[in-house]
């Protein structure tokens, strides 16, 4: 069992059914970069103060509960990843266009054009970066 099915094992439902909730809610309107900052930046602060307030997480210190914190919205911006990063339709387009290009950059840039000395040369790195 990893730590999030521990945690999840541990915490209260209703706050996870808080987490679900909020994702269906969210992914059932048309996107709307105003008001989908607003609900996000809402979501996330009851969700603070649920935090604070849970028996779980009673006697945590600041930093704790600022881990907490991190998680939620950690999970809530994966959930959200594909409409949160991508809801203008420019953007959109834009991130298409670079993927295209990437690996067109990535086979003309090479070490040994940059002279790169053999030594620091890692293929694996090098794709990373």
């Amino acid at each position: 069992m990893d730590l999030f099915e521990s945690y999840n094992r541990r915490f209260d439902c209703g706050i996870l059914i808080l987490f679900a909730s909020f994702i269906v809610f969210f992914s059932n309107h048309a996107p709307d970069l105003e008001r989908d900052s607003a609900l996000v930046q809402e979501f996330l602060a009851n969700m603070e103060m649920a935090f604070k307030a849970h028996p779980l997480l009673a006697g945590c210190s600041e930093e704790e509960l600022e881990s907490a914190g991190e998680v939620s919205w950690t999970r809530v911006m994966t959930k959200l990843s594909s409409r949160v990063f991508a809801s203008v339709p420019d953007d959109v387009e834009a991130d298409k266009q670079l993927s295209e290009k990437i690996p067109l950059i990535q086979q003309f840039i090479r070490p040994e054009k940059l002279d790169i000395k053999l030594a620091f040369e890692n293929e694996t790195s090098w794709l990373v970066s």
